[in-house]
This record gives structure tokens, C-alpha cells and sequence, in this order.
């Protein structure tokens, strides 16, 4: 933090006595946005090589000032040619710049827009909480999916009415969505702004572009490209998901979805009744997926999402959940350090999609 020249302080070395010599010095320090006169910046050479008193003050303008003192500008005017400037070393600005405050609208580069390029950037892909892989899913693009089979859809404009996407054409308002996400995350503390690109992104990716605060269904052919490995262990076939997706409809999809039952060690959920796997699928920003989880989050967010599950479809109580998830699960300082991978990891469970 540098000293700067008061309007007043003593100069000095030698001169003359006529007020014309203006002073020179570093433009890189300033206040109000004017250059300013550091302590010992050179200023201009004498004109008619007349011993100049080192009293000879510098004038200049009062309307520049640092801690509320008048300090003089480059440029201002000397009262005469000194070579280097004394003074008080009690005037002190710093020519750093100062962190922005913290606001309630981040800047235009984490825009919806910019925000979704981020999720290109990253390259997230469908992450699912599910221990097997997604397969043969191209990388690197951001997608929409049809609501039926959850097959992704790289062009949106060749849906139809039934195949809908929740960004095509149920397209809520995005804008309105992430001004309460981004209220929400100064509320809570989170204002570093690699942090809320971070947890933006991963929300961004999980709900479909803010626009899914509900799980769609899957078709048996879905569930079979996503879990055929594992629920084939447990005695599952393509054509058993036929028969129970023809009598029962796709909604009995989310049980081999995510019944614990057909599930391995380490990936259970907590659904271990019939219905479960229906009743606790995924909901708002966060996805919350699974009767464990939504246990736990009645008690973090004080509302029973355990015996009403769909209020976590509510946007209000999707921004809570997802907070308070962000904080639980340790995202905080490896989303600062831009450590997309943990963060990754401890969203989802794994690497999915990156």
C-alpha cells in the first residue's frame, strides 16, 4: 500500500518559484480513479535552476482524496521544480484492487447462458447414482432428454409432442429460477464466485437445465442400458422389464431402478419396500433420489420429506435441499479450488459423465 502526496506536504531539492511545473509520477496508483503522487515519485525538473526552500508545497485539486484527505494528482501543479517529493506517510491507499461486494445477482459470466457453457466445459454428462456405467453416451455435450426412455436428445427441435423435454417444451422461467438459487447461495454464505459457478454447474446438469425438478420416467430398454449389468446378477432380464413395463406401465421402472434390492453393497438407497423405488425417485435441483436421503433431509430441512417426498419438487424447498446438500457433502473448498472431479464425486457418487 503505498504513501501518496497530500496537497500541502513539503518537496524537496531545488527550482523555481513560478507555479508551472506539474507534477509526473506512477499512474498505476489511484483514488477515485485518478492517478495520484506516490511519496517519492519523481516530479518535474526545475526551469531556471533557482535554489527552491524545500517548504514549496504542492497544490492540486481537493476533490481527489484518500482516507477523506485532498492528495494531489499527477499532474497537478507544483509550487516549484523539485526532484523528489517528502511528506506525510500517514496518507495510505492501496493500489490493489478491492474483492467485489457481495450481491445478489452474479456477473454476466455465470448468466444462465454462461452457466450451461460451463456445464459443456466441464464436460457433465448424465451422472447417474447408479454403480453401473453409462456406456456409449457421447462426451462433451450438454443435452436435453426425452421424457420417456431418458435417451439424450442432441437436437431438440426433432421432438415431438410426446417426446417431450422438459427445456424444450416445458421450458420454465430459467432466469426467475437461478435469481433465487444465487439469493439463496449469498443467504447461505456461499459468495466465493468459483464456488457458485461450481455449484451452479453441478445444479445445472442435475435438473436439466433448472428446468427438471422431477425425475422422468424410463423405459425398459432404459433401465436395461443403464442397470442390465447389475440387475442381471440379481435375476433381472430385458424381457422380464417388458412384461412388467407392459402390465404395470414405465413407472415400474424406477423400482429396478432403485430398489435395494437390485442393488449392490455400497449403492443402497434405503428403499427396501415395494413402492419405494416410485415413491422416492429423483426430485429438485439436487435430485434427491432414494428413502435415505430423504430422511436425512426431513431432519436438515425440517419438513417431512419422508411422508411427502413431492414437496422436494417445490422450487422454494429444491433450493433448500440443494444447500444444504452443497454444505453437508464437503463441496465447499474443493468447488473454491475448482476441483471438479471431488465435487463431482461427492454429488454423485462417482465420475459419471466426465
Amino acid at each position: 500500500m503505498p504513501n501518496v502526496v497530500k496537497i500541502g506536504d513539503m518537496a524537496s531539492g531545488h527550482g523555481c518559484f513560478f507555479p508551472h511545473p506539474t507534477l509526473t509520477g506512477s499512474f498505476n496508483v489511484k483514488a477515485n480513479g485518478l492517478g495520484v503522487h506516490r511519496i517519492g515519485d519523481q516530479i518535474a525538473p526545475h526551469c531556471c535552476g533557482i535554489v527552491c526552500h524545500p517548504s514549496m508545497a504542492a497544490t492540486g485539486s481537493t476533490t481527489v482524496k484518500a482516507n477523506g484527505i485532498p492528495i494531489t494528482r499527477v499532474g497537478d501543479m507544483a509550487n516549484c521544480g523539485s526532484v523528489l517529493v517528502t511528506g506525510s506517510f500517514n496518507v495510505i491507499i492501496n493500489d490493489a484492487p478491492k474483492p467485489p461486494k457481495p450481491v445478489n445477482k452474479l456477473p454476466a459470466e455465470y448468466s444462465a447462458e454462461a452457466v450451461q457453457a460451463l456445464s459443456i466445459e466441464a464436460g457433465y454428462e448424465a451422472a447417474y447414482d447408479d454403480e453401473d456405467s453409462i456406456g456409449n453416451i457421447p462426451s462433451n455435450q450438454y443435452r436435453t432428454y426425452n421424457n420417456e426412455t431418458r435417451d439424450p436428445i442432441t437436437d431438440p427441435n426433432s421432438l415431438g409432442a410426446s417426446g417431450n423435454s422438459a427445456i424444450a417444451n416445458k421450458k420454465p422461467n430459467i432466469s426467475a429460477r437461478l435469481d433465487k438459487i444465487i439469493v439463496a447461495m449469498n443467504e447461505a454464505g456461499i459468495k466465493n464466485h468459483s464456488e457458485q459457478a461450481m455449484l451452479l454447474a453441478q445444479l445445472d446438469h442435475e435438473s436439466a437445465g433448472f428446468a427438471k425438478l422431477s425425475e422422468g420416467l424410463y423405459s425398459a430398454d432404459g433401465v436395461w442400458k443403464l442397470r442390465g449389468s447389475t440387475l442381471s446378477k440379481y435375476g433381472v432380464t430385458l424381457q422380464s422389464l417388458y412384461t412388467e413395463q407392459s402390465s404395470k406401465g414405465k413407472i415400474q421402472m424406477y423400482e429396478f431402478m432403485y430398489l435395494d434390492k437390485y442393488r449392490d453393497k455400497g449403492f443402497k438407497m434405503g428403499n427396501i419396500s415395494d413402492g419405494d423405488g416410485i415413491k422416492y425417485k429423483g426430485r429438485g435441483y439436487i435430485q434427491l433420489t432414494g428413502k435415505a436421503l430423504y430422511v436425512e433431509f426431513s431432519k436438515l430441512t425440517k419438513l417431512d420429506l419422508t411422508n411427502s417426498p413431492e414437496l422436494a419438487e417445490q422450487e422454494d424447498t429444491a433450493i433448500k435441499i440443494a444447500i444444504h446438500y452443497w454444505i453437508s457433502r464437503g463441496c465447499r473448498t474443493p468447488a473454491q479450488k475448482g476441483d471438479v472431479e471431488t465435487v463431482t464425486r461427492k454429488i454423485n457418487g462417482g465420475l459419471n459423465g466426465l
